[in-house]
This record gives structure tokens, C-alpha cells and sequence, in this order.
């Protein structure tokens, strides 16, 4: 029941968030940039799964298992620039991918961008270099 919020140290459920895996990737581009204008990606973390993974193909960082990890991922390198996404493909309700720039050079293509859900959650995200 999500008006029904559950306070101190009693037992929580993961989130469920409504929508398919298009959803989440404009949910996770939207908390990517709030990020980088202000410093703080605790909104953005809480999307991923337990035990999500950030992954990169032809970048040299990561991979990155679960919130934790991920969480730290965030704040020591941070991102500096907002993201920018095009011809969004929706494979399936839980798997979308995407091309993907940055806010400083919008018109020029750094990569693709793939996101799996699970539940409403990001279960993996693998970003590959162009």
C-alpha cells in the first residue's frame, strides 16, 4: 500500500514502482541529473535492486554489485555532466536500451545505454562506449 508509509526500525519491503523498463530509464535519467546539479544521487541509488549491478563495456571502471557498491560508485565519481538520451528501444517490458551523450555535446553519441528491471526496480544497467 503505498500511502502507507512504515517508520522506525520495523521491516520494509523493496519499492515497487509502476511502469515498464522505459519508465525506469527516464525515472533514472530524470535522478541522474537532479545528481549532478546537487551532489546528491541517494534518490538515484534507491532505484537499483539489492543486488543491482552498474556495468561498463569500453570504459575502464566497475562493475558494480549491489545498492552498496553502487551507492559508493556514486559518490566517489560522481558524475559532472547531465545525461541525454535518443532513440530510446523498448525490447521488452523489462529491458530497454538507448543511445546516450552528454548535456556539454548533446549532438554527438558517446554510447548505448541498457537498462533491466525487475519489480520496478533496476536489477542492471551497462553502459557501452561507442
Amino acid at each position: 500500500m503505498p500511502w502507507h508509509r512504515i517508520h522506525g526500525d520495523r521491516p520494509r519491503f523493496e519499492t515497487f514502482r509502476e511502469g515498464g523498463a522505459a519508465a525506469r530509464l527516464s525515472e533514472y535519467v530524470l535522478l541522474h541529473n537532479e545528481g549532478v546539479c546537487s551532489g546528491d544521487f541517494a534518490a538515484l541509488c534507491a532505484m537499483f535492486h539489492r543486488d543491482g549491478e552498474v556495468a561498463f563495456r569500453e570504459i575502464e571502471a566497475g562493475p558494480f554489485v549491489g545498492r552498496t557498491e553502487v551507492e559508493r560508485a556514486f559518490r566517489d565519481q560522481r558524475p559532472t555532466d547531465e545525461l541525454v538520451v535518443s532513440d530510446v528501444h523498448e525490447i521488452d517490458a523489462e529491458i530497454v536500451e538507448a543511445s546516450y551523450g552528454w548535456a556539454s555535446a548533446p549532438e554527438r553519441r558517446k554510447g548505448i545505454i541498457r537498462l533491466e528491471s525487475e519489480k520496478g526496480q533496476i536489477r542492471r544497467l551497462v553502459v557501452t562506449r561507442a
